[in-house]
């Protein structure tokens, strides 16, 4: 969505890479991918979302990945 001063990404952009946040999350709990795949494959979207007005997004994101992946490894440390 385009206005005359700024831009945003459609909600759709927006729910999906929520989705897929939760989903790394899941694949790092299993162990099938390490801290830095997730990262990776945030910074994809997060370079996309760099052409609009989205800093606060953005970090929010960013700041919901490491939230996910240390309660893991929170989890994961209890457990040994």
């Amino acid at each position: 969505r385009s206005f005359y001063n700024y831009n945003i990404p459609k909600d759709g952009s927006v729910r999906r890479i929520k989705k897929r946040i939760d989903y790394l999350a899941g694949l790092y709990s299993d162990g099938l991918i390490g801290k830095k795949e997730a990262f990776e494959c945030v910074e994809g979207w997060n370079a996309y979302a760099m052409h609009g007005s989205t800093y606060k997004l953005r970090k929010l994101l960013i700041k919901r990945l490491k939230k996910s992946i240390k309660r893991i490894d929170i989890d994961n440390d209890k457990l040994s």
